[in-house]
């Protein structure tokens, strides 16, 4: 096997765009094959999310100007993300894209289509079904709550129209609807290869997680290897469990495959999922999301004591008052594999600034700590800084909008020169003068080589300041 070869194999492991992108700079030229030699000319005209994991139709601008680079690309690689101002582009592509045709009729497609109809995604299934691999949709159906129901049965009949549809992600606010609406798409999604669910549902009247909802769920989960399951329901108020939920618990609880799992607002479905009696989660978990405002303190305890013996390696804690990560914070060092903690808007403020402080060394294998919308000011920042050196694998950290000033600034500055594996700092949207700025953005010995700052410049600044339009300064 040849240099190129083996790279382009190494590649198609690169998960994030700017990994991905990074990785084609870091390789001699002479190491990369046509299509990453192409790859890598595509990568200083678009952005890196564009590009990796799936190319982008919607840039047709900019590739009908590079139609060989593509062609070798999209040759080797063969994914295309369509979203729903490029659809049209899956049925005639304009004059200079002709080149195109016959690769990109090939490509697996991922669609990501907001404000559809049904019937538009019907009719996207059935010209090209057997090419499709994600959909992500946004329902926008006008009217009463009978064209929905109608709309739900067309993208019901759409699934089955997709045989290799593996990622599954379905949007849902419309002001007169009913849960039962859904059964649909439920009754298809169990004969399906869909491995990835995703359901946002808001606006709908009666239960969303009815018996036979529930039943329909559960074959899914016991015959497919589903690896990940996200149920965002803010609507409903009440949290007494029902048997269709303890079903659709147990299933979840016992899946072998499942890594992820997004319970976020699902008021009912958390409650039951922390309360359940099978008190270990699954081996294969790696990350949950749980997303619950004004949590009550049994949910929390139980929660606790699950998590505790589980073996995720990431947890999302947004939204979560600071009363909650107090509580849940006892049971956090006993996760010996805790790598991700995001505790975005919880508002900690300056006093649960401090008790994380504390926290923080007993974390060993924290690698990503998401602080963002805080409201630490100098005081709780100073004292997180203060901990963050141990935490020896910490890799990247989030202070943005957290009312920082210059007063917290060198207290930033020694604590990432502390931490050897520090590589991304975000200190965005907050409060340092410009003359801060301009000397982290023009003097990249600040941080002593070790870490990017992420932090915009100010608009205040002359236009002729501001060269970096990304706000990212590589110190």
């Amino acid at each position: 096997m040849d240099a190129p070869e083996i790279v382009a194999r190494i590649a198609r492991y690169v998960e994030t765009p700017a990994a991905f992108v990074a990785f084609l700079k870091a390789m001699p030229p002479t190491s990369l094959g046509a299509p990453l030699q192409s790859a890598r000319h595509l990568a200083c005209m678009l952005p890196a999310s564009d590009l990796w994991p799936h190319l982008a139709l919607g840039r047709s601008s900019v590739l009908q100007k590079h139609v060989e680079a593509v062609n070798s690309f999209m040759g080797w690689h063969g994914n295309l993300s369509v979203d729903e101002n490029s659809q049209a582009l899956l049925n005639q592509l304009p004059p200079l894209l002709q080149p195109l045709q016959q690769v990109l009729s090939r490509a697996h497609l991922h669609l990501t289509l907001r404000r559809v109809t049904g019937a538009q995604v019907h009719f996207l299934a059935m010209h090209h079904g057997d090419r499709i691999r994600s959909l992500s949709i946004s329902v926008l159906e006008p009217g009463n709550g009978i064209r929905l129901r109608a709309s739900m049965a067309r993208i019901g009949q759409a699934l089955g129209l997709c045989p290799h549809l593996s990622t599954f992600h379905l949007y849902v606010d419309h002001p007169s609807w009913d849960g039962t609406d859904l059964q649909p798409i439920f009754d298809r999604l169990k004969d399906s290869d869909v491995t990835d669910w995703r359901l946002y549902a808001t606006g709908y009247r009666g239960e969303l997680v009815t018996d036979k909802c529930s039943a329909a769920l559960v074959e899914w989960l016991y015959h497919a290897p589903v690896v990940a399951f996200a149920w965002v329901d803010p609507e409903p108020y009440e949290t007494k469990p029902t048997p269709a939920l303890h079903h659709l618990v147990r299933a979840l609880t016992t899946s072998t495959s499942i890594r992820v799992v997004d319970l976020s607002l699902s008021k009912a479905l958390l409650t039951t999922w922390a309360t359940t009696r099978t008190r270990v989660l699954p081996r294969s978990l790696k990350k949950l999301v749980l997303e619950y405002p004004h949590a009550p303190e049994t949910y929390l305890t139980s929660l606790g004591q699950r998590i505790a013996l589980s073996h995720v390696s990431s947890v999302d804690l947004t939204w979560n008052p600071c009363l909650c990560i107090d509580a849940l914070a006892p049971y956090l060092p006993r996760m010996h594999t805790l790598s991700t903690l995001n505790l975005s808007h919880c508002y900690l403020m300056i006093e649960g600034g401090k008790r994380l402080a504390q926290l923080l060394p007993q974390l060993g294998a924290l690698t990503t700590l998401v602080l963002t919308a805080n409201d630490l000011f100098d005081e709780g920042v100073k004292a997180v800084m203060q901990s963050v050196p141990a935490c020896p694998k910490l890799a990247k950290l989030r202070l943005d909008r957290n009312h920082l000033t210059d007063g917290s600034f060198a207290a930033v500055v020694l604590a990432c020169r502390a931490c050897p594996d520090l590589r991304n700092v975000d200190l965005s949207e907050n409060l340092f003068k410009s003359t801060t700025i301009r000397r982290l953005h023009r003097k990249p010995d600040v941080i002593s080589m070790k870490c990017a700052i992420w932090c915009p410049l100010r608009q205040d600044m002359a236009p002729s300041d501001r060269k970096d339009v990304h706000g990212v300064a590589a110190v």
